[in-house]
């Protein structure tokens, strides 16, 4: 890279173990890109942004549509996923991150 990085970013977006390994949402391509995403976060640390994907605790907690989603999907919930693969707190995150959309979360 040579001098100004300008204002672009790189962003990767929920690379974590619920999509690495066997659930029903595993992405093949995921585990053989990772080297190459990582050497690039690693040159690039200041512009590199990652998104980690936050389930519910349970499908109950979601407001309208995505109630009707996790209740389909009640096995990639918090409280059916491996406790390695859901961060602590991050169900309560995503439960507040989708209060204030009501019905219209879709």
């Amino acid at each position: 890279m040579n001098g100004d990085a300008g204002e672009w970013r790189h962003l990767c977006i929920d690379m974590q173990r619920m999509f690495a390994e066997d659930t029903p949402w595993h992405v093949p391509w995921l585990e053989p890109v990772s080297a190459n995403i990582f050497a690039a976060a690693e040159r690039l640390a200041d512009q590199t942004i990652f998104t980690q994907f936050l389930p519910p605790r349970q499908a109950g907690d979601m407001p309208g549509r995505w109630r009707t989603y996790y209740e389909k999907w009640w096995m990639m919930t918090g409280e059916h996923l491996p406790a390695e693969m859901v961060p602590p707190g991050s169900t309560e995150a995503c439960t507040l991150s989708f209060a204030g959309m009501g019905s219209t979360a879709w």
